[in-house]
């Protein structure tokens, strides 16, 4: 995970230093970008409660994938992402014993933390006034760092989601997206711009899982408002 973290960093600083003529075929910059997050879970004994505030930050990187043509672009990084949901379990059909036999379900709040490494296509109008008008679609790969879940039903109280844990949950290492956004890139001078814009990501492998459900799946899907910007 390391090794992973730290390749990625510094193939975005080399790149970085192309970006030195008029018109750059490497752009990079940072992003801070609010979002919420919330389950999808596929069972129909497993509901999505309420949705949670997140977090992405960290750096951006726009490859341009003509030197003649500034419409097309790899855009690509390395960010961390703070997120969660609210999953509620009804008590028919889940679990293979009587501890979950609550009237109202089980209701089960987690805290995730995320390292992603996106990469997506970048389709830009030319530049209308100081705005460029953008759209992308792409996948998200990325890598769990961190979970925590609270419980009240169950008696969890901040338990760490990590590879030993003693709840009857476990969060997979490795999550995987696809992610479908647009928005806009202002202008400050020849070579910086203000982004903003929405993003969505559905991510299609499992967050969490229930030890004892081999069919269970739970994946979170996130919205975010897209804020950064480029250099």
């Amino acid at each position: 995970m390391k090794k992973i973290v730290l390749i990625t960093a510094l193939s975005l600083v080399f790149m970085s230093l192309f970006a030195q003529g008029d018109e750059p075929t490497v752009r990079v910059g940072i992003t801070a970008s609010p979002a919420i997050s919330w389950f999808k879970g596929a069972d129909k004994n497993v509901n999505s409660g309420k949705i949670r505030m997140g977090l992405e930050y960290g750096l951006l990187m726009n490859i341009n994938l003509s030197k003649n043509n500034q419409n097309y672009v790899l855009e690509t990084g390395l960010t961390g992402v703070l997120m969660g949901g609210n999953a509620v379990y009804d008590t028919l059909g889940f679990g293979t014993d009587s501890l979950f036999g609550y009237r109202n379900g089980v209701d089960a709040r987690f805290k995730m933390q995320y390292v992603n490494i996106p990469i997506s296509l970048k389709l830009k109008t030319n530049e209308i006034g100081y705005i460029t008008y953008y759209g992308q679609l792409g996948f998200v790969p990325g890598f769990k760092v961190g979970g925590r879940i609270d419980s009240d039903a169950l008696g969890y109280e901040n338990e760490k989601l990590d590879k030993d844990n003693e709840t009857i949950y476990k969060a997979p290492l490795f999550a995987l997206g696809i992610s479908v956004g647009g928005g806009i890139e202002y202008a400050l001078n020849d070579r910086t711009a203000l982004v903003l814009g929405l993003n969505f990501v559905n991510n299609f492998t499992n967050g969490i899982k229930v030890k004892t459900e081999d069919k269970d799946k739970q994946a979170f899907r996130y919205l975010l408002l897209r804020a950064g910007i480029l250099f």
